[in-house]
């Protein structure tokens, strides 16, 4: 199964209270359970997570708030974009509670470890442990724990399977 990773980033209006953002949020957070697959009758979003920025970078522009929402396939992230009633009436809802243009609203889709040209980057975290090396319990050797550690690229590409 190749999940879809929906990254949305927005710019909720300064001039809104905290209830109204808490319910702003919540109401995303509730396609999960609103967004009902035509074919199946059911829940068909993965999973929705999301929050409030709080990034020590200050990179976030305007951005306030980001939210992930996976999908089990393309045509289920299709169909959300494309047709899903409850999604059409959250954007309806959502549009006059951003800043206005193209500065309000941010959307990226992907595939994880797909970065174009037709090459899947690897990176096994199914151990359970979160170190991302495929094995159980096992350590990230000392002399990969750190990018910077890389002297050349082709050892970086060596470590993620490419």
């Amino acid at each position: 199964m190749v999940l879809i990773s929906h990254m949305v980033l927005v710019s909720l209006l300064p001039s809104l209270s905290q209830r109204e953002v808490n319910t702003a949020c919540s109401r995303f957070l509730f396609l999960k359970k609103a967004c009902i697959s035509p074919k199946t009758g059911r829940p068909y979003i993965q999973s929705i997570s999301g929050g409030a920025d709080m990034s020590i970078e200050n990179l976030a522009g305007n951005y306030t708030h980001g939210f992930l929402v996976t999908f089990p396939s393309g045509e289920d992230r299709d169909y959300y974009v494309r047709q899903d009633p409850a999604h059409a009436k959250f954007r309806k809802y959502i549009s006059g509670l951003v800043v206005p243009g193209p500065s309000g609203i941010l959307v990226l889709d992907y595939v994880d470890g797909d970065f174009g040209r037709g090459d899947k980057v690897e990176i096994a975290s199914s151990d359970g442990d979160g170190d991302g090396d495929g094995e159980e319990g096992k350590e990230v050797p000392d002399e990969l724990s750190d990018w910077n550690d890389f002297e050349d690229e082709e050892e970086l590409e060596g470590y993620y399977g490419v």
